[in-house]
């Protein structure tokens, strides 16, 4: 009985801890909307006209002497960024709602919810151990370890020789870029070497055309 009263105690005291950790944020922080003076359904130009008033307030260089004008103004400047944009005023709303049930629906009384933790906890646990050694012989039993040893096998060989055609078909275009490189550049040294004789056989030409022509020169002066 005693060892029952513990466990219940410590089980109590794990699914009550949300709830007090709740209660000291809601007395101990304040939210955007009570920092800057405004009810949940003011505009924007409602916030924005907020936000003037109270940084005349709070403003560091009006309120030197107060130690916390600091600390005052940046609280309030966060309140005005997060609250003056829709996408991050709407996530703002959510998060309110989130923190002001704690994770219970509305409308449910803590110790129901209490009672309602408690009871899936329970429960969970009990499936836990009844069901998992079950469900461990039946994934066996579905999936002996020949068949699985079989599956990882042909799994390797069908992955070696995808991987193989794959490396062969690589080297195989590989080359062939590399020979239609190659035929190309046999052909424009065929090419360069064509133009090449050919300049030569002009200069050869031409050379013997201006010998020829000094050769008459010199005999008509004879």
């Amino acid at each position: 009985m005693k060892i029952f009263s513990a466990v219940s105690f410590e089980n109590r005291l794990r699914f009550l801890t949300p709830y007090v950790i709740h209660a000291a944020r809601s007395y101990c922080s304040r939210t955007h909307y009570q920092v800057l003076g405004v009810n949940k359904n003011a505009t924007t130009d409602d916030i924005k006209t907020a936000f003037i008033q109270q940084s005349k307030k709070v403003h560091p260089d009006i309120n030197k002497n107060d130690p916390k004008t600091h600390e005052k103004f940046v609280r309030l400047n966060e309140a005005y960024q997060v609250l003056s944009q829709d996408d991050s005023r709407l996530d703002y709303d959510n998060s309110l709602v989130i923190s002001k049930y704690g994770g219970q629906s509305p409308g449910v009384p803590p110790h129901r919810y209490y009672n309602q933790r408690q009871e899936e906890y329970y429960a969970n646990m009990h499936y836990k151990a009844h069901n998992q050694p079950f469900e461990q012989g039946q994934l066996r039993k579905a999936y002996p370890t020949s068949v699985v040893l079989c599956g990882i096998i042909l799994w390797i060989v069908v992955g070696s020789i995808t991987q193989f055609f794959v490396i062969r078909g690589t080297a195989r275009r590989h080359i062939a870029q590399l020979d239609e490189h190659s035929r190309k550049n046999v052909a424009i040294l065929k090419d360069l070497e064509k133009n090449a004789a050919h300049k030569r056989k002009m200069l050869r030409e031409q050379a013997e055309k201006w010998n020829a022509e000094e050769l008459d020169i010199k005999k008509v002066d004879t």
